[in-house]
């Protein structure tokens, strides 16, 4: 077995003022304060992304014959201040270029428009004060993975 952890820096923002709407042009203020970063870390949703490589594109299709899993996680870089998501895959064999070429356009994707997305909403409702995490704001690019054994 092989996991494969995908991850990016993912923006926070303070959507707690009560004056604040998407509407009005403004941008909500970039969350800098270590203390409320910190309490973002281990957040992240039960579902699984692998559970919708079914759904996808048949190179999606055929990678979830091997790939499971798909957990995301938030996690608190206390170097860098800042939030990195990390999507959690395991794998039955090694993968290749290619294959992980699909992995990451389909973590990407449910970032922006899936599993990641009903739960910025969800985790903007229910946070206290309210934050907003932009996934939206991942570049493709800055997607990397790593590959543990075990």
């Amino acid at each position: 077995m092989l996991r494969l952890h995908v991850s990016a820096p993912v923006p926070v923002f303070d959507i707690s003022d009560p004056e604040f709407s998407w509407n009005s042009g403004r941008i909500p203020p970039l969350v800098r304060d270590s203390a409320l970063l910190q309490t973002i870390d281990g957040a992240g949703p039960d579902e699984k992304f692998a559970d919708y490589l079914a759904d996808g594109s048949i190179e999606e299709q055929d990678l979830g014959r091997i790939v499971s899993g798909g957990l995301m996680k938030l996690a608190f870089a206390a170097d860098s201040n800042q939030i990195l998501v990390y999507v959690t895959y395991t794998t039955s064999r090694e993968v290749s270029a290619e294959e992980v070429d699909v992995l990451l356009d389909f973590t990407y994707s449910q970032l922006l428009d899936g599993v990641g997305e009903t739960y910025q909403q969800r985790f903007a409702r229910d946070h206290k004060p309210r934050l907003w995490i932009a996934f939206e704001d991942i570049f493709r690019e800055t997607l990397s993975v790593s590959a543990v054994a075990g």
